[in-house]
């Protein structure tokens, strides 16, 4: 894998918005956060941005969201890029609920706005994140291989068994439930295997399955999952990319220096 070429800009972002520690007040109760960068149909805040990406940080909801957000525009809209589309970790946790419990009109809309606003008629590759007690783990319908595949940086050999093995296999049998009436592919996702890839890499922290969810979804293609760097240093390079990536984004309406002005004059 190429390595993400991280310039003095992008170390200086990271810096800056990262690892520097404000003295921010919140906003009164019951007010929302301002937000720092918008992307598309997603804000983030100063403090879940800064949060979410900084040093041994769990990549949070806000920064999982906004991150494929700009994973959409960049491969849905390129012709040079694999046909992948991610679903938000909120969709995404719609669907894992029990199925015993699951209400098709709770996500309806979200698929007909893929289908509509993103073609995902066209796509290779769906993307699911799904977070539990901070842990990330992505599902996978693979429609190249007509396969559903899980992928977990913290699972260490065959008999070990996530506890989001169980919000994994909801998600796969509620989504097979969902497209039944409105399904873009024409395919007969109930034929589809569940195929659990194996020797993937794996993190060796406790804090960085955010990142790998990510580096999942960049790096799987029609081949396999090609391989990428896990060792520490590289790791926070990613960290740094993901930070410069969204606050540089050009498709950010926000002027998100001024945002963090704004909110230092207010303290």
């Amino acid at each position: 894998m190429k390595k993400k070429k991280i310039d003095a800009m992008d170390d200086a972002i990271y810096q800056r918005y990262c690892c520097t520690n404000y003295k921010i007040k919140d906003p009164p109760r019951g007010e929302p956060l301002p937000s720092f960068i918008r992307i598309g149909g997603f804000d983030i805040s100063f403090k879940h941005f800064s949060n979410g990406l900084k040093k041994r940080a769990h990549v949070n909801n806000e920064v999982m969201s906004l991150y494929i957000e700009s994973f959409n525009i960049e491969h849905m809209y390129s012709s040079s890029k694999p046909r992948k589309f991610a679903l938000s970790p909120h969709v995404a946790s719609k669907l894992c609920v029990d199925p015993s419990s699951f209400n098709t009109n709770s996500c309806t809309k979200d698929l007909k706005r893929a289908c509509e606003k993103n073609d995902i008629a066209k796509a290779d590759q769906l993307f699911f994140t799904i977070v539990k007690q901070d842990h990330w783990a992505v599902v996978v319908l693979n429609l190249i291989h007509k396969q559903f595949n899980v992928f977990d940086s913290n699972i260490r050999d065959s008999d070990y068994v996530s506890f989001l093995e169980k919000p994994c296999s909801n998600l796969i049998e509620n989504f097979k439930t969902l497209v039944r009436g409105r399904n873009p592919w024409k395919h007969n996702l109930d034929m589809f295997e569940r195929f659990s890839p194996s020797g993937y890499p794996q993190q060796s922290t406790t804090f960085d399955c955010g990142l790998f969810a990510i580096l999942y979804m960049e790096n799987l293609t029609a081949r396999g999952l090609k391989p990428f760097n896990t060792d520490t240093t590289s790791l926070l390079n990613f960290r740094k990319y993901i930070a410069a990536k969204l606050f540089k984004h050009p498709q950010n309406t926000l002027s998100s220096e001024e945002e963090l002005e704004k909110l230092l004059k207010k303290s």
